[in-house]
C-alpha cells in the first residue's frame, strides 16, 4: 500500500542556547545542590559521630584539640 503527502506544514521554533537557562535560575539550581551536598555531609557526619565508640568527654577533647 502506497501513501502519497501530497503538503506538509511544520513549526520549527529556534531558540538559542544562551537563552535556555537565565541567570536566576541557573543560581536556583546551583544554591539546590550545594544545600543537597551539604545535608549530605551533615549525614555522614552525623553517622560518624553515631559510630564513634570514645567517651562524650575524650570526643569533646578530641574537637578541641586539648588532650589533658
Amino acid at each position: 500500500m502506497d501513501v502519497v503527502i501530497d503538503e506538509i506544514q511544520s513549526h520549527v521554533n529556534v531558540v538559542e542556547e544562551s537563552t535556555l537557562l537565565s541567570p536566576e535560575i541557573l543560581q536556583r539550581i546551583v544554591r539546590a545542590v550545594l544545600a543537597a551536598l551539604a545535608a549530605e555531609h551533615r549525614g555522614q557526619d552525623a553517622l560518624r559521630a553515631d559510630l564513634d565508640l570514645r567517651s562524650v568527654v575524650e570526643q569533646q577533647r578530641a574537637a578541641s584539640g586539648s588532650q589533658e
